[in-house]
């Protein structure tokens, strides 16, 4: 079977674009799979890591979404991706695609805390049900990375105020 050009290139396109979305690894220091990414931030309360995440977090254009009380550190922010992001991954959905990160906090005995994220695609956001949540992989894994060390940065600064 002969291809044209142009069918060559998208052929190759299309491979390289599974292929990418499937290679890597995540990298998290907590041995989770179902985290992207972790950060140990030393000499920290879990107070002040939230205080970390939420000024890294705000700053980059992500609300907090208010969580059901719960007992185990968890955050969640969001934000509305791109027109561009919405046609790529969207389909026809109304509100968009937003991205969701999801951070959790453990306290370790030697007053540090460690900070895990996950990152998510979302789809029909709102809609309850209807609401598609995708696991971002490794594209969301560098996000993570890149996010949790502005985090510690952050979290570096407030230890002297």
């Amino acid at each position: 079977m002969k291809l044209n050009h142009q069918a060559r290139g998208a052929l190759g396109l299309l491979l390289a674009v599974v292929w990418l979305g499937g290679a890597g690894c995540r990298t998290t220091s907590s041995g989770d799979p179902e985290n992207h990414a972790s950060a140990v931030l030393t000499e920290q309360s879990l107070m002040g890591a939230a205080r970390a995440v939420a000024t890294v977090l705000e700053a980059a254009g992500y609300m907090a979404v208010p969580q059901p009380k719960n007992s185990d550190y968890r955050l969640v922010y969001e934000k509305a991706g791109s027109s561009m992001d919405t046609v790529l991954y969207g389909g026809w959905a109304a509100n968009g695609v937003w991205y969701r990160m999801k951070f959790r906090m453990v306290r370790t005995g030697n007053e540090s805390v460690i900070v895990s994220a996950t990152a998510y695609r979302v789809r029909d956001h709102g809609q309850g049900r209807f609401e598609m949540e995708q696991d971002l992989g490794n594209s969301g894994a560098k996000r993570c990375r890149e996010l949790l060390s502005q985090v510690a940065v952050a979290a570096k600064s407030q230890q002297g105020q």
